[in-house]
């Protein structure tokens, strides 16, 4: 199964994923991993909440990541006959129809389910009709037992989530990586598709991808980028992990971060991309020891034949 998370969902940022493959053998099912798994994820930034606020970055986001996901698809058999399944998590609104319609033609899908909303579902309907495509359109209803969750209710189980990917286990309230890197080291940027947006005061201006400050990303969820530098294009690469900055003195050059991958072991400029989701609570996780610390110890290691070419480093033979 593939997911194609807009916003509201588990990582947050346009995560994706497909699941383990399932087989019979002797009549019991065996997981066998499949070309992506959850501890393997492909995942292109978005950084939006809702799939409308840049409809161009999401579909040519949903470009990227189709190129990559059915190449991998493609190459397995089983995985080639089981399908994909596109979760769009709901919250469509306005202008994020357009994204959907542009997934289902990028991922070639066959059979669309509206789950407990008609008008999306008739939305479908009209499309397919006037554009002549081969895919069945069904309406379905909610289960009675599924509550309606409110928009407080969703956002609520974003914060949990967010925070639950950074503890080390379900049963330890402690960071999975906590680290105190050179605040030089770190390059925030966030990605847009090029546009014009109005200001409030009626202004209209052009904007794009831009480095933005430390301080404007204090308490966000960040997206870990692939990018080896901002002389690349950005977008077309994929996250391996998710950071949270807690602190940053400048004048000393310090920013202390939590993370869901070992950042110490990185020794090029790590590019944190921007996005609109506060993860404050994070920091719960965290001792104020840690955060403001007599002695601080960098992680960071000097000898460049200590990582391979991800900027990792080597594992010991």
């Amino acid at each position: 199964m593939l997911a194609i998370e807009k916003g509201e969902q588990i990582s947050i940022i346009f995560p994706v994923f497909c699941s383990t493959k399932v087989t019979l053998l002797d009549g019991e099912a065996e997981i066998v991993l499949g070309g992506c798994t959850l501890s393997n994820f492909i995942s292109f930034p978005v950084g939006q909440i809702k799939m409308d606020q840049d409809v161009i970055l999401v579909k040519h986001q949903t470009d990227n990541l189709s190129e990559k996901v059915l190449k991998n698809v493609r190459g397995d058999p089983h995985l080639d006959a089981s399908g994909i399944i596109i979760n769009t998590a709901g919250w469509i609104d306005l202008n994020g129809f357009r994204a959907l319609i542009h997934m289902a033609n990028v991922f070639e899908v066959n059979v669309i389910l509206a789950m407990g909303d008609a008008v999306l579902g008739h939305c479908f309907k009209q499309w397919t009709e006037q554009n002549e495509h081969k895919i069945e359109v069904f309406f379905v209803k909610k289960p009675a037992g599924l509550s309606v969750r409110t928009i407080e209710m969703r956002r609520n189980y974003r914060d949990f989530i967010v925070t639950t990917a950074f503890r080390a286990s379900m049963d330890q309230a402690i960071p999975k990586h906590k680290i105190i890197k050179r605040l030089a080291f770190l390059v925030f940027y966030q990605i847009s598709s090029y546009r014009k947006i109005s200001l409030p005061n009626g202004q209209t201006i052009a904007v794009s991808n831009q480095v933005s400050t430390a301080g404007d990303n204090l308490k966000r969820l960040l997206a870990v980028s692939s990018a080896p530098s901002l002389d690349v294009d950005v977008k077309a690469y994929s996250i391996i992990g998710f950071a949270v900055l807690l602190r940053f003195v400048t004048a000393e050059n310090k920013a202390w971060l939590v993370s869901t991958l070992d950042m110490s072991r990185m020794r090029r400029p790590i590019i944190l991309l921007r996005t609109k989701v506060w993860a404050s609570d994070v920091q719960d996780l965290v001792t104020k020891e840690l955060l403001y610390p007599d002695n601080v110890v960098f992680a960071e290691l000097q000898n460049p034949r200590d990582f391979d070419q991800r900027g990792f480093k080597r594992k010991p033979f």
